[in-house]
């Protein structure tokens, strides 16, 4: 062997553990924070097995209020009727071949979408809604169905911050890694209303014991009060039950609002219980803070609140939410009520803001028949078009459903109108 050869493959093999480790990238950006704790190690490890982000905070304060943001004045989208014309959805062909072509890397390639939104980070369609206790193995039910999207699941915030300031994030870190492995996406909604009285409540338990987070007339548990032994229904308006609130809301946005799978958040129903010493303007003043501390933890991804009925004017509060770049989403698509009942003017609200926020809609498992009524999985989609024209529709995996039905009904309709329409191309 020549002395050149020699030398040449010393240099390769010198140069060959630099090539490896430049190839190789993180599917995540968010760094894992060591909070004291010896069973994580400073690379977020428990056992050689990754936990995802456990993060140690003070009292955490948000920053300035945004102002009216989030318009994007390109959007080429202008007629709302457009979308709700486009009914022929049986044939997704189209949609699909765009979708899995790479437009979500491309914005020209996109069709028509929400003022609001960027396209790049805009992923619309069915979502599978789970609860806190499904595995990563629930996932797989949709893992190979190109209809759905992604996986919008709910987390307890009293498992997320066991401890005052201390998040364990390591659940939704994990689930998102799977997703993302997957090619689906994320969506979260956070748990603080417990519908069980029989249970104990979903904030965290710090609060319990605490009466700085009292609202109510039982001192069973402090951070909660009951309404008509219902559950347990959280102390928003006291502001040391607001500040922990919104400092969850911060940490989550540090944590994963760059993460390219996480697609959006939902704050909670407007529907809530009528307390003493808690006016319909207290009541919107702390849903408008909470609203701003999520779109500013998450300025580029979708945010979305969750209307229903309330003591307040639902039209005004949307028409301000618009105003943020914040979404309107139903926590239920109930035909019967669709239009006889005050869930209509909600339901009006959702297709009003259809080009200026993207709209949602949960499918809860009381949805497919109420009343003596029964509905297939068809007929709520068909629904939802109609009276919502919604960019989303959260089904949730009832057992003896979703397969059997919900699955069958999607592949059947095919893609939702405006989502089509988002993928063609503006087709």
């Amino acid at each position: 062997m020549s002395i050149f050869r020699l030398l040449l493959i010393c240099i390769l093999v010198a140069l060959l553990p630099l090539l490896l480790s430049a190839c190789y990238k993180s599917p995540f950006t968010g760094a894992v924070v060591d909070n004291g704790n010896d069973e994580v190690d400073a690379t977020g490890t428990k056992d050689g097995i990754g936990t995802g982000a456990i993060i140690e905070r003070q009292e955490g304060e948000r920053g300035t209020e945004p102002g009216v943001n989030g318009v994007n004045e390109t959007n080429n989208a202008s007629d709302a009727s457009d979308a709700s014309d486009a009914s022929d959805a049986s044939d997704a062909s189209d949609a699909n071949n765009s979708r899995n072509s790479g437009s979500s890397k491309n914005p020209q390639n996109y069709g028509k979408f929400p003022a609001s939104v960027k396209p790049e980070n805009f992923h619309p369609g069915y979502y599978m809604s789970v609860g806190h206790n499904d595995s990563i193995n629930a996932f797989n039910i949709i893992a190979d169905n190109d209809y759905f999207v992604g996986v919008k699941k709910r987390y307890l915030w009293k498992d997320i911050e066991p401890k005052k300031g201390q998040y364990d994030f390591s659940e939704i870190a994990s689930d998102l890694e799977y997703l993302q492995s997957i090619g689906k996406y994320l969506w979260i909604s956070i748990s603080i209303t417990q519908f069980s009285s029989d249970s104990p409540p979903l904030v965290p338990k710090y609060m319990w014991k605490d009466n700085r987070y009292a609202c109510g007339d039982t001192d069973k548990y402090y951070g909660v009060y009951q309404r008509k032994d219902r559950g347990w229904l959280p102390c928003r308006g006291n502001k040391e039950f607001d500040k922990r609130f919104m400092a969850l809301l911060v940490a989550l946005g540090e944590q994963f609002g760059n993460e390219p799978y996480f697609e959006g958040l939902n704050l909670g129903e407007t529907s809530t219980g009528q307390r003493a010493n808690f006016t319909a303007e207290d009541e919107l003043e702390v849903f408008k803070s909470y609203v701003l501390a999520a779109k500013e933890a998450f300025p580029d991804k979708t945010v979305m609140s969750m209307i229903n009925y309330a003591r307040f004017d639902l039209e005004k509060f949307s028409d301000w939410l618009v105003s943020q770049g914040v979404a309107t989403g139903g926590p239920d698509m109930h035909i019967a009520y669709a239009t006889d009942h005050k869930l209509a003017i909600a339901y009006a609200i959702h297709k009003k803001n259809h080009w200026n926020t993207p709209n949602g809609i949960d499918v809860q498992w009381d949805n497919w028949g109420r009343g003596g009524n029964k509905y297939s999985s068809i007929e709520l989609i068909e629904a939802a078009v109609k009276y919502i024209n919604p960019w989303y529709i959260f089904w949730a995996k009832k057992p003896g459903v979703f397969r059997e039905d919900v699955v069958p009904a999607v592949q059947k309709y095919g893609f939702l109108p405006a989502v089509k329409q988002f993928y063609s191309s503006g087709k």
